[in-house]
């Protein structure tokens, strides 16, 4: 392959890529702004290299070493860009949505256009738990949050919040070495993982918020917790 041949090839290999990277709306697969602007650079860099002078291919057959190096890294780190920014798994869990990577996912409400966008209910935990110390993290118009801990036998936590639908957006997940999980508690799909420290997380859509529990305690112990709560009213 002549070196004009050559550049033409990148030139449309180029062109490809950029198609694929800019066409993906109505994919499953999303590029970061980050890997787009590394992808512009890289294509415009190598553009500017591969400019010649007329006549250059007549007076040079093969293809200079340089230059097949330069080929190489383009190729190499275009599809790294492109087969590294689509590594994720989507799950659908009731009314959410997460897109797991290899280190966190990333967590979404899909209905929150329609739901409220302030807490307009009051939703508690209804089990016996006085042998832990609460605290009240936040209670604003967006979220409320309790958290729960003990020392002995062991140090155990328990987080417990709900917000509105719209604050679960892009939400991070810490899923790294984890399996995301579809089960079901209370009528409702819930999205499920365990981290290899034993941290557990439920996070489901009751159809008006976005409830989290996150324990290091037992699996069946935080089910009980979790199959007690409840809608309340105060007078």
């Amino acid at each position: 392959m002549n070196n004009n041949n050559l550049y033409q090839v990148l030139e449309k290999y180029a062109a490809d890529s950029a198609v694929i990277l800019d066409n993906t709306d109505d994919s499953d697969v999303r590029f970061s702004w980050r890997y787009k602007r590394k992808r512009k650079a890289i294509i415009t860099a190598y553009r500017k290299t591969s400019e010649q002078p007329l006549g250059f291919d007549k007076k040079y057959r093969k293809v200079r070493f340089g230059q097949k190096i330069r080929f190489a890294v383009f190729v190499a780190v275009t599809a790294l860009l492109m087969t590294g920014a689509a590594a994720y798994i989507t799950h659908y869990v009731g009314g959410l949505m997460a897109k797991q990577y290899d280190d966190h996912s990333d967590g979404f409400a899909l209905d929150w256009e329609n739901a409220p966008r302030t807490l307009e209910k009051t939703y508690r935990i209804n089990y016996d738990l006085s042998d832990f110390d609460m605290e009240i993290v936040c209670d604003d118009e967006y979220q409320y949050w309790e958290y729960y801990s003990k020392q002995e036998p062991s140090y155990q936590y328990i987080n417990f919040s709900y917000g509105v639908k719209e604050g679960f957006q892009n939400a991070r997940l810490n899923t790294e070495d984890s399996k995301v999980e579809n089960i079901q508690l209370n009528g409702y799909e819930i999205l499920y993982y365990e981290q290899p420290n034993g941290s557990k997380s439920f996070i489901w859509d009751n159809g008006e918020y976005i409830l989290e529990f996150h324990t290091n305690s037992d699996y069946d112990f935080a089910v009980k917790i979790i199959s007690t709560i409840k809608e309340v009213e105060f007078c």
